[in-house]
């Protein structure tokens, strides 16, 4: 359990809580990936790479196939950026969540593994640009999530402690890097990591308006 005080702020992961955006991301895998050959990627590196930034995954990639990273993640990005022009859902309740967060007199921040153009792009794609005080992406630090650097910096850029900051995450690596930062945490497993070990957050929840009961809880 964390030991943070009651929160002033939330801070949002991006895939998986805000937008429905991990089967697109699981798609861009299969087909890039499988254009390398066989036997390169696997479920168990999928799944280790959950939450984490996609430059984290094709660097492993690049290793592997003995090719240049910046040419595997710029490759694989080109293929995800071609299927992102389909659309993109939001997490269901996310808008609903967000109102009630903002009523109730609470900042909101993201922090996502996400570059800043494709955080920005999705932010605006939904609408929600404005419902958010600061963000804070995986191209901003040095260290991608389960190290705690985006979490701190979404912090920073809020102007406020990490200990009065909470955060919603859908992945044990972003439960890992919010707990380091020294926040508390909630997971909101979406249908690829709902099997996963979530012993590290502070509650573990169905939806984000169960996500947002606990967070209002805290402020009571």
């Amino acid at each position: 359990m964390s030991t943070a005080g009651a929160p002033r702020c939330v801070v949002f992961d991006l895939d998986g809580v805000i937008a429905d955006s991990e089967p697109l991301h699981a798609r861009a895998n299969a087909e890039y990936f499988a254009g390398l050959g066989p036997g390169l990627v696997d479920e168990a590196l999928l799944d280790s790479m959950m939450g984490r930034r996609v430059r984290d995954l094709t660097d492993v990639v690049a290793r592997r196939s003995r090719r240049p990273p910046d040419e595997v993640f710029a490759e694989r990005e080109r293929v995800f950026w071609r299927l992102l022009e389909e659309g993109l859902e939001p997490r269901p309740g996310v808008q609903e969540a967000i109102a009630r967060l903002r009523a109730a007199g609470l900042t909101l921040a993201v922090a996502s593994s996400g570059t800043r153009g494709y955080v920005a792009h999705v932010l605006r794609a939904l609408g929600i640009a404005d419902r958010f005080a600061a963000i804070a992406t995986g191209e901003d630090v040095r260290r991608g999530k389960p190290a705690p650097d985006v979490y701190l910096l979404a912090a920073e850029r809020l102007g406020v402690a990490p200990g009065v900051c909470a955060a919603v995450e859908d992945a044990p690596a972003g439960v890992a890097a919010a707990r380091a930062a020294g926040m508390h945490v909630v997971a909101v497993p979406d249908g690829r990591t709902v099997g996963m070990d979530f012993t590290g957050a502070d509650a573990v929840v169905p939806d984000l308006a169960g996500a947002a009961d606990w967070l209002l809880a805290l402020t009571r």
